[in-house]
Order: C-alpha cells, then sequence, then structure tokens
C-alpha cells in the first residue's frame, strides 16, 4: 500500500466526536506502531516519557549519592553533539540561503538539511522528560529525610527543585527569598511547614548529591527549552500547513513530543488531541488536571482566546486540522502553507459564526382591531332580557353615600356587618321590600292550560297555608281525645256563609215587596 493510500484510510477514521478512554487506550498503541525501527532503544518504548512520579527504576537510588549513576543523559556524547547543532544552527544565518534561491527550492533545501536534525532534537525532548523524572525520583527520596511532604506542598516539578536548592539543610526558612520562583499562598505555606517539620538535617555526602541533581535538573530544563526554541524557529519550513495552522509553538511541542512528523502523522485527531494532557505529568506543567482534555492543543492561544464555552469545540476542530496538516506536510505538497492557512480560516470563521449571540425576538405588533358595529338586538324580548339582570332601585340606594356623614350599618349572617347607604334616608326607616315586577318569575304559555288549581299557576296567598304545630288530634270535655280535621273550621265558615243567601225558609226580598203592595 502506498503513502497515499495510508493517508486516505487514515483520513476516514477521523471524527469530532471520540471518548477519552478510546483516546487514552489507542495513543500508546500509535505512538509505539509510529516509532521508526532504526531509532535508539530510548526511543522504541513511548511509554517512558508518561512515567508516573511515583514508579521507582530498577535499582533503589537511595543505596548511592552519586548521580551519575542515576542520570546518565546530560554526559553522553550524542547528547552533546546535537545540542552543539542546534545551537549553530540557530546562529547561522539561514536568510541568506533563503534570499539567495527560489523560495520553493529553498525550503525543500532546508527541509533535507534539517529535517533528521529536527527528528533528533525531538526525540533528545523525550529523553530530557525521562531524565526529568528520574532526577525528581532521586531528590525527593533523600530529601525526604529533611523536609518530609515538601513534594506534596510543591506540585510543580521545576519549583520542587528550585526549593530545594535553595533551603539545602537550613530549618530556618523564614530569611529565605521563596516567592521569588513560587506564588505567594504556596511560599506561605511551605515556610509554616519548614518551622514545624520533624526532619533530621542530611550527611553532608547526600547533601551534596542532592545539590548536583538539582542543579543538573535546572541545565537540562534549559537545554530543554533551547531545543524547543531551535525546533519552533524550524516549523515554518519542516510543517508550514501545522503551523499555519496551530502556531509554531504548539506544533513544536506536537512534533517533539511523538517524535518525528511521520509520527504525528500516524495519529488520529482523537489521540492528538489528549498529547500533553497533565495526568501525563509533563515537565514543568501541575500534576493536577485542570481540564478533561488539557494537552497541547487546547492549551494553545488559538483556543485560549475563544470564549469559554466554545473552547472545547475549538480544541476538537483543530486537532482534526492539524492530523491533515500533518499528513500534507509530510507529502510536501503545499509548501508554502496555503492548505493550512485556508484551514486556520475556515476554522476561524465558523468560530465566529458559533459566538455569533442569538438573533433578538422581533417584537411583532397587535393586529388591527375591527371597527365594525357591533349587532345589538332590540325589541321587547330583549329589553326584558335586560331587565331581568338589570341593579334593582333598593341595591343602587345602598350603593350610594352621603358625603361627610357615617352609612347606617345593619348586622347579617356570622357577623358580617352590611352597610345600608342611602336606605331609609328620607324617612329614617328602612323601607320594605318589594317585589320587582321587572324580575317576577312567569310561566310559559306551554303551561298555563294546565288550569289555575295546578301548582305551578296557582298564587300563594297569606294565611292559607297550614301550620306546622298543627295537629288533627283534640281534647274535648265531651269525649276527651277526639280525631280532628284541621280544615273543619275552614269548612263551617264557607257553611255558615252560604245559608245566609240560600236556606229554605228564607223568602226572596224583591218577591215579598211585590206581595206586600197588592
Amino acid at each position: 500500500m502506498s503513502l497515499a493510500d495510508e493517508l486516505l484510510a487514515d483520513l476516514n477514521g477521523l471524527d469530532d466526536d471520540f471518548s477519552d478512554d478510546a483516546d487514552a487506550q489507542a495513543l500508546d498503541s500509535l505512538v509505539a506502531a509510529a516509532t521508526p525501527v532504526n531509532a535508539p532503544e530510548a526511543h522504541a518504548n513511548p511509554n517512558r516519557c508518561s512515567k508516573p512520579s511515583n514508579q521507582t527504576p530498577a535499582f533503589d537510588i537511595t543505596d548511592t549519592n552519586t548521580v551519575s549513576v542515576v542520570a546518565k543523559l546530560q554526559a553522553s556524547s550524542q547528547y552533546q553533539s546535537t545540542l552543539t547543532q542546534i545551537r549553530q544552527a540557530l546562529t547561522a544565518d539561514s536568510q541568506s540561503l533563503a534570499t539567495s534561491l527560489d523560495p520553493h527550492l529553498a525550503a525543500t533545501y532546508r527541509y533535507e538539511a534539517e529535517y533528521e536534525l529536527v527528528v533528533t532534537a525531538s526525540n533528545l525532548v523525550t529523553e530530557i522528560d525521562e531524565e526529568l523524572v528520574v532526577l525528581y525520583q532521586y531528590v525527593r527520596d533523600h530529601y525526604q529525610a529533611k523536609f518530609p511532604g515538601l513534594e506534596s506542598l510543591i506540585p510543580n516539578t521545576l519549583d520542587y527543585f528550585k526549593t530545594v536548592q535553595a533551603m539545602e539543610n537550613t530549618s530556618q526558612v523564614t530569611h529565605l527569598d521563596l516567592k521569588s520562583f513560587l506564588p505567594a499562598s504556596v511560599a506561605m505555606v511551605v515556610t509554616v511547614a519548614a518551622s514545624t517539620t520533624k526532619g533530621r538535617p542530611l550527611p553532608e555526602p547526600t547533601l551534596q548529591a542532592v545539590m548536583q541533581a538539582c542543579d543538573m535538573a535546572l541545565d537540562l530544563n534549559i537545554d530543554r527549552q533551547l531545543i524547543l526554541q531551535f525546533i519552533e524557529s524550524r516549523m515554518t519550513v519542516i510543517a508550514p500547513n501545522l503551523t499555519a495552522v496551530i502556531g509554531s509553538t504548539t506544533a513544536a511541542r506536537l512534533v517533539g513530543h511523538v517524535g518525528g512528523l511521520r509520527q504525528l502523522c500516524q495519529l488520529a485527531a482523537s489521540a492528538l488531541l489528549v498529547l500533553g494532557k497533565a495526568r501525563k505529568v509533563e515537565t514543568g506543567y501541575s500534576h493536577i488536571p485542570a481540564h478533561k482534555k488539557d494537552g497541547f492543543v487546547y492549551r494553545s492561544s488559538a483556543v485560549q482566546d475563544q470564549p469559554v464555552d466554545l473552547r472545547t469545540k475549538a480544541a476538537r476542530m483543530l486537532s482534526a486540522k492539524c492530523t491533515l496538516a500533518a499528513r500534507i506536510d509530510l507529502t510536501r505538497n503545499y509548501p508554502g502553507g496555503d492548505m493550512g492557512r485556508q484551514m486556520r480560516q475556515d476554522i476561524d470563521g465558523k468560530l465566529a459564526k458559533l459566538a455569533e449571540p442569538l438573533p433578538s425576538k422581533k417584537v411583532k405588533p397587535l393586529p388591527a382591531p375591527l371597527e365594525a358595529p357591533k349587532k345589538r338586538r332590540g325589541g321587547k324580548r330583549a329589553r326584558r332580557e335586560k331587565e331581568s339582570h338589570a341593579m334593582s332601585e333598593l341595591r343602587k340606594q345602598q350603593n350610594r353615600l352621603v358625603f361627610g356623614e357615617a352609612e347606617q350599618e345593619a348586622d347579617y349572617i356570622d357577623e358580617e356587618i352590611v352597610g345600608l347607604g342611602m336606605i331609609g334616608r328620607n324617612s329614617g326607616n328602612a323601607r320594605a321590600v318589594t317585589a320587582d315586577q321587572r324580575i317576577k318569575a312567569t310561566v310559559s304559555k306551554k303551561y298555563r292550560h294546565l288550569g289555575s288549581g295546578s301548582a305551578i299557576t296557582a298564587p300563594i296567598t297569606a294565611g292559607t297555608a297550614t301550620s306546622g304545630l298543627a295537629s288533627s288530634l283534640a281534647f274535648t270535655p265531651a269525649q276527651g281525645l277526639e280525631l280532628h280535621n284541621p280544615t273543619a273550621a275552614q269548612q263551617q265558615e264557607l257553611k255558615d256563609l252560604s245559608s245566609r243567601y240560600f236556606q229554605s225558609s228564607r223568602q226572596m226580598l224583591q218577591s215579598k215587596r211585590k206581595h206586600t203592595e197588592t
């Protein structure tokens, strides 16, 4: 399979949605597969660069007081020769070569001449990180007899070396200027803890070995910064499209972390996003992870310049484009970086679109009211319907008040006081309630044929109702207890009234007057 086919196969696996666990598991295997066959033994094991600080070497480093037995990188000839070449490349005037040749040819020449040195420098950065971890373990194991728990107070590796170098074997740290390299809060905590520690002074040989290890660690960090500066300066030639997408600093860190541009091309976008996470104990950074995917891409200026809610999305977009740009740089199709700049413009446009505020909600005016005339029903039935719901005169009098005078009040049910308003203002007494003929209940024509004797149409008059205390039993002196008819008195009254006019013994007045005249 050709290189182009491999790149196309890798492009099919790009996706913005990926999980952290899959990224972390795939990262080590991909980096191991990307390591060249002829690389040194130190480079063949990529897991060494992510060695945790609490992992001990194969031998006990507390049994020796010689630092050179533990850390051998700085004294190696390959290390010194690589640093010499890097210093010469930084001091050389490479611009004269670029101006005397065609830009494309100059870029190609510099790429072929310096690519191997950039790859070697990238591998050297990984070795320096491993050496710093070993030196940190050496200093921590020896100095904990003097100051137990100091490594828990200072999570930063370089700050720990500087603190041990400043404190040495003294127990009075109040006169030391720890705030020059430590935050004020951390310096105060270290000062208070040093005054209460129960550690013992170190022997002179052990103290000299610890100080030598601190000096070596700080020198290695200076060399590491020099190498990263060299890689960053050559990124515009080695990886112009990758530099245009993510920046020269982040591009140098990515290439230096995996050991070369070819190894970076073999990583998926999900694995590239998690490169340089804080949990991998990157030298110079805190061991406490501040973000779930706080890698080189996330810490780049292109991501940090975005709003907080868009940083994760920006990091994913940049990691995908960085993978494409690295593969383009490996094939040398766009040595001027035009494709990388176009990718960066597309990303900036999408992020600017996402950062735009939502469109304001338009205020819609209310529809014009209909001015059509209302339908008002008239006639006798409509007027009668309105009168049935109208306010009575008594209620109108109750709702009226005389200015400056208190109204009369009346007690109602549940001790409620009801104002009478102007009811009875003229006579002094509240007049009796009269039935309003307008709202009087009426009987429809449908039920009027039932007759006047019907319970529906029969009028209710006072005095005709039977009392609730009336009984059909009566006590008489003749028979004692008698069954009394309650309507007997009414029937007798009707009988007496009719007997005066219709009795047989009574003559008609008109006929008697005529008989007398004759």
